[in-house]
């Protein structure tokens, strides 16, 4: 049994080019979002605070992130206000420290951990209030969260990133009949290629095949040997390659 084929042709089919595009964008914007989470969240605040013989309070605030280490003195320290955000499904907190002039937020970002606000709250109130108390040093930390969320999200988005740009979204069937050759290039959005060639000898049959649960639909090339070459159109692929398959399969006849 052997198959012939008519003149060489070129049978491409772009029908992944779209998908690997959305999930190229797709996967940029979650990776993008995961690293703003980390650089935003990520932080662990410090206060360090020293009471005078004259009883007043200065401290020492640091917020250190990936990026920057941020150090802000403060002169005076006189009571601790907590700020509550109710605009959210559920309420988000932050403590407000308050000077003689002015006042400045404990931590950049809000949290909905009522006990650590409770907990933060009343050791600075309680240093501020008991004159016994000459050092304090709290911490509000804030990493795991940032590092946890945001690594999360960086590795989906990554995932997404790679299946765009190395899987393939090309496939060409290339038959040249002057050199009884058939061809198969799997390319990718980077241009990443793989290239399979046959002997037109060794293949038995061509089939196609739609599958009723995804509506993929699928060249087959069996070959003498057993092997399946395979090129596969999924249900949103365009007319043009639909054509050229319903062509390609016509073209091809079987002669014992």
């Amino acid at each position: 049994m052997k198959i012939t084929f008519p003149h060489s042709e070129l049978l491409q089919a772009s029908y992944g080019t779209r998908s690997a595009l959305i999930t190229l964008i797709a996967g940029s914007l979650v990776t993008g979002f995961g690293i703003f989470v980390m650089l935003k969240y990520a932080k662990v605040t410090q206060l360090d605070c020293d009471r005078t013989p004259n009883n007043i309070i200065t401290c020492q605030w640091q917020e250190q992130g990936i990026l920057q280490t941020r150090r802000e003195p403060i002169v005076n320290l006189t009571a601790l206000e907590v700020e509550v955000n109710e605009n959210n499904v559920f309420p988000l907190y932050r403590l407000h420290l308050v000077m003689e002039r002015g006042e400045m937020p404990l931590m950049a970002n809000y949290t909905d951990n009522a006990n650590t606000i409770q907990r933060l709250g009343g050791q600075i109130n309680a240093f501020i209030t008991d004159s016994s108390q000459t050092q304090l040093t709290v911490r509000f930390d804030r990493r795991w969260f940032g590092y946890g969320m945001g690594g999360i999200l960086s590795v989906i988005g990554l995932f997404g990133l790679y299946n765009a740009l190395w899987r393939p979204c090309v496939y060409q069937l290339r038959v040249d009949r002057r050199h009884e050759l058939i061809s198969v290039e799997y390319r990718s959005l980077i241009l990443h290629r793989r290239t399979h060639h046959y002997l037109m000898q060794d293949v038995r049959a061509v089939t196609s095949h739609r599958f009723a649960w995804d509506g993929q639909e699928q060249i087959s090339l069996l070959m003498n040997s057993g092997e399946f070459l395979t090129l596969t159109l999924p249900e949103q692929a365009d007319d043009a390659a639909r054509q050229k398959i319903q062509g390609f399969l016509q073209s091809a006849s079987k002669l014992n």
